[in-house]
């Protein structure tokens, strides 16, 4: 239950953070598509654009010292039949679900747009394939 809250706390939040710094967004805060008075190449960016790598670093790094903290387990030996089950159904259903974006999916021509679908195929993958009862086999 605390990973379900978890997740939707985190999309409610990510949506959010786009619709207040993102170009283009209806409620974007005034000042987010101003320029940065910066010499060239720099002088490219905006307010908006900065404001969102920073949030990401700061995100990772926040998450990286959190996961860093996790006390330590054991590492239980697992078989290697459900090993290979447990990746062919997380590898299938992203490819399944990745594919699907590229086919019926809005075309972005943006560069995220394959990275960012490959990477939520992946966890979809992963969470489904964790969710997948072991037969005893």
């Amino acid at each position: 239950m605390v990973v379900l809250a978890s997740i939707l706390l985190g999309a409610f939040l990510h949506l959010l953070w786009n619709g207040l710094t993102h170009k283009g967004s209806l409620r974007g805060l005034p000042y987010s598509a101003l320029p940065l008075h910066l010499p060239p190449p720099a002088a490219l960016f905006t307010v908006y654009s900065v404001l969102d790598v920073l949030s990401s670093v700061g995100g990772v790094a926040m998450v990286s010292w959190l996961v860093l903290r996790l006390p330590r387990m054991p590492v239980v030996e697992v078989p290697d039949h459900r090993l290979r089950r447990y990746w062919v159904i997380a590898g299938g259903t992203a490819a399944i679900l990745f594919g699907l974006r590229q086919l019926f999916g809005p075309t972005l021509p943006d560069f995220w747009n394959m990275p960012i679908s490959a990477l939520s195929a992946g966890m979809a993958g992963v969470v489904l394939a964790s969710g997948v009862k072991n037969s005893k086999a």
